[in-house]
Formats: C-alpha cells, sequence, structure tokens
C-alpha cells in the first residue's frame, strides 16, 4: 500500500515576492529521513488557449530569463493573491494580447513539477477574441510579440522545438479534442 511522507516539521527556507522556499523535516514511508527537503511554494497560474473568429491561434513570444531565452507559448502568468483561476487567465489574456472574449471555459486544472513544486496550472481556452479599443499594460518586464497560427502550423512548432511550454502543448491537444468532439 502506497503512504505518503510523514511531515515533521516545516519553515520557509527563502521569501520573495516571486519566490519562496519551503524547506521541509520528513519521513518517507521507508524510515529515510530527510532533514532538508525544499519544495517551491509557486502560485498557481492560468494560462489561456485565444482562438481568433477565423480560427488561428494567438501565441505570444517572449524572453524568459529562467532558461535566458525567447518562448513561444500560449499567453498565461501567475494568479494575484486572491484572484480567481478564471479572472486571471481574462486578465493575462488582456495584458499580454490586447484581446478579450466573452467566451472563455476551462480546459482543466493540472500539476507542474509535483516533485519540487506546489502550484497548479489552470487551463482555459478563450473563442472569438477581439481586439480591445485599449490596450492594458503588461508586466514591466515582458516585451510581447504576437503570433497568429493555424493548429496544424503550431503543431509543427512543437516538433521542432520552437514551441516548448508543456502547458501550451497540452492546451492544444485539449481544444483540439473539445473542438473534434463538438463536431
Amino acid at each position: 500500500m502506497l503512504r505518503k511522507w510523514k511531515l515533521l516539521s516545516s519553515k520557509i527556507g527563502y521569501s520573495h515576492p516571486f519566490f519562496k522556499v519551503r524547506e521541509d523535516h520528513v519521513i518517507t514511508p521507508t524510515g529515510l529521513e530527510i532533514n532538508d527537503y525544499t519544495v517551491w511554494e509557486s502560485g498557481d497560474v492560468a494560462q489561456v488557449i485565444p482562438v481568433l473568429p477565423n480560427g488561428k491561434l494567438l501565441l505570444v513570444e517572449q524572453y524568459k530569463h529562467g532558461l535566458g531565452e525567447m518562448i513561444v507559448e500560449f499567453p498565461g502568468g501567475f494568479i494575484e493573491n486572491a484572484e480567481l483561476p478564471e479572472v486571471a487567465a481574462f486578465r493575462e489574456l488582456s495584458e499580454e494580447t490586447g484581446y478579450t472574449s466573452t467566451d472563455v471555459h476551462k480546459l482543466g486544472t493540472f500539476i507542474h513539477h509535483p516533485t519540487k513544486e506546489s502550484g497548479k496550472l489552470h487551463l482555459y481556452v478563450a473563442k472569438n477574441i477581439q481586439k480591445q479599443a485599449k490596450k492594458l499594460a503588461h508586466d514591466s518586464t515582458e516585451d510581447i510579440r504576437l503570433l497568429s497560427v493555424g493548429s496544424d502550423e503550431l503543431f509543427k512548432k512543437i516538433q521542432s522545438g520552437e514551441v516548448l511550454q508543456s502547458g501550451s502543448m497540452l492546451g492544444l491537444l485539449l481544444y483540439l479534442q473539445e473542438e473534434q468532439n463538438a463536431h
């Protein structure tokens, strides 16, 4: 029978507004005692698959310093304070793309990296997105280029390694499955 680890104590080892690391003292079911098991207490993330009226998908390309590379992905970001995931998805769509939609629904909630991270990924799809009259400012650290692609082209970008972000891959698959089931 599988058993959970026993938590003996827990403390915050490092805290910053954007990054918090927890240090746990645990005992595994096999009796192994680990007194400094570290976990990134990451916040939950909302990511949205924006669908233009012509059926093409809107992606963002931006620099991600953690990797030191330009990344192509669907818009998304951390859920702020007591913000609901759906509200965060609307906000990220607006901030990163300048688009909005009245047709947004959830595809699901998923786990990023459960071994060392506590956050979850909330995936949404926004259909028939429309350009806003007034573009909202995105985060001061973001410089974003928008890309409009069909799903076949996006699959090619994934296969070539141009799109590496797992939430974008999962979002595309779930969106296409949903579209297939609707027909």
